[in-house]
């Protein structure tokens, strides 16, 4: 998807099945273009980081048609019947290529008891030598330095105001996070690329804050490699806290999941937001205020834009069910 000759920072499209559009949301589908960091962090002559620009990261993407208004967390689903059909792609806003269509169904994720190893196992991956700021038997991945993203706006960013971030510095300016208010779209996601020295089972650990959502949970979709391993990975919750903290993945009795991973060969780790819980209650919000907007045009209709307050307009005589309602 996509082309550097063009200045769309995403591709939208039209979809339609024997002629017509499935559902209002399939008459502009936005396909995500993918972006990267055009160099890297440098510094200015004050010491301060300077963030380097934006391009596209051209590449082929198996890209599943997704919701992007936060209601839905899996990709949009089409009733077929048996037999031939026709599919026509609309261009709104395109410069891309596409390879291939693909109507299938997707397997259920199986739970991590199926993926998880033995303590001899675990026990039996050879321990890291790599040297990092964490010491050995850690492969240390820093946030703002991401192999590629969805949106031009995931750039680094930085956060001075405590000592738990890296790298850090008490006077002069240093990007050392991702995200924050950007990273705060449904399907908006983050790869980075690493490896380890052995096959082996692994997990991972993130260093987190989610400052932005009172009382809600801030929901995580994780890829290796471009699949989620487990159910478990499908929705990993970022709670809300003022202060950094540390979350690794868990199963429902609390241990820490692991993955299987092949030595010496270069791995993806992929971070998608997701609705997650929150999703059913928007759906359910989106149909509350669609229907309040049609009495409230009923209601308008009645009264007029500047209702006199004087006048008693036996708005619930007319509107029969707008009291139960």
């Amino acid at each position: 998807i996509g082309s550097s000759e063009t200045k769309n920072t995403v591709l939208d499209i039209g979809l339609k099945i024997d002629g017509e559009y499935p559902f209002t949301a399939t008459q502009d589908l936005t396909l995500d273009r993918y972006w990267k960091d055009d160099g890297e962090i440098s510094r200015d002559s004050k010491d301060n980081d300077i963030r380097p620009g934006q391009k596209t990261y051209d590449c082929w993407i198996s890209y599943p048609i997704k919701d992007k208004e936060g209601l839905y967390n899996d990709p949009y689903f089409f009733y077929l019947e048996k037999g031939k059909h026709t599919l026509t792609i609309e261009g709104i806003r395109t410069y891309g290529v596409f390879h291939s269509f693909t109507f299938k169904n997707y397997d259920e994720l199986v739970s991590c008891d199926s993926i998880k190893p033995t303590e001899d196992q675990i026990n039996n991956t050879p321990a890291l030598t790599t040297q990092n700021e964490l010491g050995t038997n850690t492969v240390f991945l820093q946030a703002e330095t991401a192999l590629y993203k969805t949106a031009s706006t995931l750039y680094a960013t930085y956060d001075r105001t405590t000592y738990m971030t890296s790298p850090n510095h008490p006077t002069k300016q240093r990007y050392n996070t991702i995200g924050q208010a950007t990273w705060n779209k449904a399907t908006q996601a983050i790869t980075y690329s690493f490896k380890v020295e052995n096959d082996g089972y692994y997990r991972f650990n993130f260093k987190a804050r989610q400052n932005q959502m009172r009382g809600f949970f801030s929901n995580r979709r994780i890829y290796i490699d471009g699949k989620v391993p487990c159910k478990e990975l499908d929705d990993v919750q970022f709670v809300y806290s003022p202060d950094w903290y540390n979350v690794t993945p868990k199963d429902a009795e609390g241990n820490d999941i692991y993955v299987y991973l092949e030595g010496g060969v270069e791995h993806t780790i992929t971070l998608e937001a997701i609705p997650g819980s929150i999703g059913a209650s928007m759906q359910r919000l989106d149909d509350l205020v669609l229907e309040l907007n049609q009495y409230y045009r009923r209601i308008l209709m009645i009264t007029g834009p500047d209702p006199d307050e004087f006048k008693d307009y036996f708005v619930e005589k007319k509107i029969p069910s707008i009291l139960d309602e």
